[in-house]
């Protein structure tokens, strides 16, 4: 703590007096000189409500989980509630090791051997509260000075990269903001499970508990908490998806977070497909009847004769290109030189195998991921593009 001038000496004083005072209150049996996790000795905030609440503790930038002393004074003994052993002299003194508490006093014998420590891991007081001077404050990278207050605090979800942000669960990524940054997590003062989800913006959870964090369940940000179609499939990041079998339907983050083939299409319980143009694993998109299809313009209606009878299957749009060049050198491609935009070759809208296997101008292509049917050559069948559109679109055997 910083003694600035005889008035903040008295501020200090009183606010002790006041903590000890509210401490006393609340444990009858309450003594004085407790170990130092539990006294406050920064002027604008106590790591008094944090002995052994971790994320707690490192939200507050007064504060900092790490080892402390455990009893104020070195001559404490923990074991003892930090009373200090009993004179033995002219004998040689004990250690706390042999002394102990019975009936509230201090007993003490030479035979006595029990455990007890010096340092304990809590939230105690951060370094830089003792920081007194601006510069001294900017120039130690782990401090910040703090205008409002005009003292030197830790710095809290500083970081100026993504990985180092996300890894700190007291900090979250902001990806609405232009440029991004990193921020105080708004979900991990919520410590139950019960608080956590009970945080909701309309029907959507602002946070969520999740059971695989690193040492505990903790609760984190819900990067997908908006109510609408758009508004979920438009977020930063491709985090979220629309998911229409939740009822009522909802955006949720995405799953097949995989970074290797093998293990992406192995997880077929979420749908998962290897994007060989992107060498991603994705959720396959577009998973909609026909009339939600036809609604979503990321999504082509198919064909099927699979069954017998004609039904259709749902697949994300492809040859999405600007430019000519690029259009033509995709196989499942064409180019219209009247209205200048690239567009799908007609077999690619066959849903399956065997309906792709009905006709002789098309080839079910298993090199794609996902597979796909795709023209064959048609040079040998018609002399012209128009006169082979025409016979992929005859050349179809029911």
């Amino acid at each position: 703590m910083c003694i600035r001038d005889r008035a903040k000496t008295v501020e200090n004083f009183v606010s002790d007096v006041v903590h000890f005072t509210d401490d006393w209150a609340v444990d009858p049996t309450f003594v004085p000189f407790q170990p130092v996790t539990m006294v406050n000795m920064d002027v604008y905030g106590t790591c008094l409500n944090y002995p052994d609440r971790q994320l707690m503790c490192m939200r507050n930038p007064f504060c900092n989980w790490e080892d402390a002393q455990v009893c104020k004074h070195s001559e404490g003994c923990s074991n003892i509630d930090c009373k200090m052993v009993v004179d033995a002299r002219p004998y040689t003194s004990f250690t706390c090791n042999k002394c102990q508490l019975l009936n509230g006093r201090v007993d003490c014998q030479y035979n006595f051997n029990f455990p007890f420590a010096t340092l304990k891991t809590s939230c105690n007081n951060a370094r830089c509260t003792e920081i007194c001077t601006q510069a001294d404050c900017t120039s130690d990278s782990e401090c910040m000075w703090n205008t409002t207050k005009n003292v030197c605090q830790r710095q809290v979800c500083l970081y100026p990269d993504q990985e180092d942000c996300t890894d700190d669960y007291t900090c979250a990524w902001e990806i609405d903001r232009n440029p991004n940054k990193c921020r105080l997590n708004k979900c991990s003062a919520f410590e139950t499970y019960t608080n956590c989800l009970n945080d909701i913006n309309i029907t959507q959870t602002i946070c969520l508990w999740d059971v695989n964090a690193k040492d505990q369940p903790l609760c984190m940000e819900n990067p997908c908490a908006v109510e609408t179609f758009l508004d979920c499939e438009n977020r930063p990041n491709q985090l979220c998806k629309w998911d229409y079998d939740m009822d009522p339907p909802q955006c949720r983050q995405k799953f097949c977070k995989y970074d290797n083939e093998n293990d992406c299409v192995q997880d077929q319980d979420h749908n998962c497909e290897w994007n060989s143009d992107s060498m991603t694993c994705r959720e396959k998109p577009c998973q909609w009847d026909k009339d939600g299809c036809d609604l979503d313009s990321r999504c082509t209606t198919l064909l099927s004769y699979a069954t017998g009878a004609q039904t259709f299957a749902c697949r994300e749009v492809n040859c999405e290109y600007d430019d000519q060049d690029a259009c033509m050198f995709d196989r499942r491609c064409q180019w219209d030189s009247a209205t200048l935009r690239c567009s799908e070759r007609w077999c690619t809208g066959l849903a399956d195998e065997t309906t792709c296997a009905k006709s002789n101008l098309c080839g079910w292509d298993i090199t794609e991921s996902p597979s796909i049917c795709m023209p064959e050559n048609c040079t040998r069948h018609a002399k012209t593009e128009t006169e082979c559109t025409a016979q992929e679109l005859s050349l179809i055997h029911i």
